[in-house]
């Protein structure tokens, strides 16, 4: 099949798939996205039965629905009589002028449009689904997507943990569920990364349906910071809510995702240090255990007991493997410099340094920034700081966290405002603790462009938002009032 004939294909494919919702997607937005948020949890393990030249195409799906329900919410607001034109904020504002200034030097540079649209769609896709949470929520939709986020965050992890147990016991199950995807062309640009092989573990490495540990292990880690806040603000004090969070718990760790424990330990220390539902005397507990630990890794260090832990256990060792973490900060400390050198610091445009399409379309140019070899480029786009300085420069880089810290502070602020034992609470403090640790985490990950752990933030983000918003009449309220969830 010549390349115009499969790209014919391709995308009658895709007009296939989408026509059919594209009327329920107009009418429920809102919906749409908390099913998408269910489907994308499955994606990888579903799209291993569909034929790799149409894998792409099936992975633009949901982008397509996100953007039909993102014109139908702002049509719907628009035409309310409620609507504020103060409905844009400034973070809002921050995140808009990242996407410009990344167009604009993009056009100036004459980076090729297919680059720029798949560098747009990595950072940016997924900000659509933002905008329909503050567009489009209330307050039942808001409680609807909690229950859906915690039912799929806890299937995924009772699915791991019978995975490492399979595995345990001589069944190589993990082996049998890898995503065999490598890469898929679509008007011969490579835009999808899939699952590669991993080296397993027994019984660590597991990923439920997600493909991989790591965005299992991130997946995991996001979707029970939210249910960690019900059972702090006594939204839900059950005890299938806290055997849930415990399964969700131990499945990071056997998923030995190392970016997952890492957020697990910085939203702790971001909760008790903002004061976000913990007791005062646990808070003070940990920001002591907090200069405990720094000065414990210090003497570690310093005495060279690393080795000695190393040799511990293969789990302990996992998470003090120092050879990829040593490239990382070779990277950001020699090779980015570089970079922003050599682009007068304003970055090279949206979609060009560390997108996977324009690594592979330029490998000489990498190994003259100071890559030693193409087997490290995955390095490349494995850093959301590296990515944001490289494309959009030192003001994009600043624009984008300033954004991030924003909704943080505005969370904060109408914190003591929302009501007791409410998911609205849970929700505004939830955003307050990613906006203390994602801007941290971006050094040593990815996360705000992944298909999975960033559909979470971001609906988070909107649905806290949505509900600031109304109180502050920004935007009528769209939908029926709903219930509070149980808080027995």
């Amino acid at each position: 099949m010549s390349l115009s004939a499969e790209l014919v294909l391709q995308i009658t494919l895709l007009l296939a798939l989408t026509a059919a919702p594209l009327v329920l997607v107009w009418q429920y937005p809102v919906e749409t996205t908390i099913a998408l948020l269910a489907y994308l949890a499955f994606e990888e393990f579903l799209l291993a039965f569909v034929p790799d030249p149409f894998s792409a195409m099936a992975r633009i799906v949901p982008d397509v629905l996100i953007l039909v329900g993102a014109v139908s919410a702002l049509q719907r607001t628009l035409r309310s009589k409620g609507f504020r034109w103060r409905v844009i904020t400034w973070p809002e504002m921050c995140i808009a002028c990242t996407g410009l200034l990344g167009l604009a030097v993009g056009v100036a540079r004459h980076v090729p449009i297919v680059f720029m649209i798949i560098g747009a769609q990595w950072l940016f896709r997924y900000s659509l689904v933002y905008a329909i949470w503050r567009l489009a929520g209330d307050p039942s939709r808001r409680q609807l997507f909690v229950r859906v986020l915690i039912l799929v965050v806890g299937l995924e992890a009772a699915l791991g943990i019978i995975q490492a147990g399979l595995q345990s016991a001589g069944v190589p199950i993990l082996d049998w569920m890898q995503s065999s995807i490598e890469h898929t062309a679509v008007g011969g640009i490579d835009i999808v990364t899939g699952g590669s092989k991993q080296q397993l573990g027994l019984p660590f490495y597991v990923f439920g349906t997600l493909g991989r540990y790591h965005r299992f292990g991130i997946f995991e880690a996001a979707g029970g910071i939210v249910l960690a806040f019900l059972l702090l603000y006594k939204v839900n004090r059950d005890d299938l809510a806290r055997v849930t969070l415990a399964a969700i718990g131990l499945a990071i760790v056997l998923s030995t995702s190392r970016q997952a424990l890492l957020l697990v330990l910085m939203a702790v220390l971001g909760a008790a240090w903002l004061r976000l539902g913990m007791p005062e005397r646990v808070s003070r507990i940990v920001r002591g255990l907090t200069m405990l630990a720094v000065a414990t890794v210090i003497v570690t260090v310093a005495t060279g007991a690393v080795a000695l832990l190393r040799s511990a256990s293969p789990f302990v060792a996992r998470l003090m493997n120092v050879g990829t973490l040593g490239f990382r900060a070779y990277y950001m400390a020699i090779i980015v410099p570089r970079v922003l050198h050599a682009s007068h610091y304003l970055g090279f445009g949206i979609g060009t340094f560390a997108s996977r399409p324009h690594v592979l379309a330029n490998p000489g140019l990498y190994i003259q920034w100071g890559f030693p070899g193409q087997w490290t480029f995955q390095y490349s786009y494995d850093s959301e700081w590296a990515i944001l300085l490289g494309q959009y420069g030192v003001i994009g880089f600043v624009l984008f966290y300033a954004g991030i810290v924003g909704f943080g502070l505005r969370a904060l602020r109408a914190l003591s405002s929302t009501p007791d034992h409410s998911v609205e609470r849970v929700l505004v403090a939830t955003t307050a603790c990613y906006a203390s640790v994602l801007p941290f985490l971006g050094v040593v990950g990815a996360e705000l462009g992944s298909r999975t752990t960033a559909y979470i933030v971001w609906s988070v983000l909107g649905a806290a938002m949505s509900g600031i918003g109304t109180r502050r009449g920004d935007i009528a309220q769209s939908g029926p009032q709903g219930r509070a969830l149980s808080t027995a």
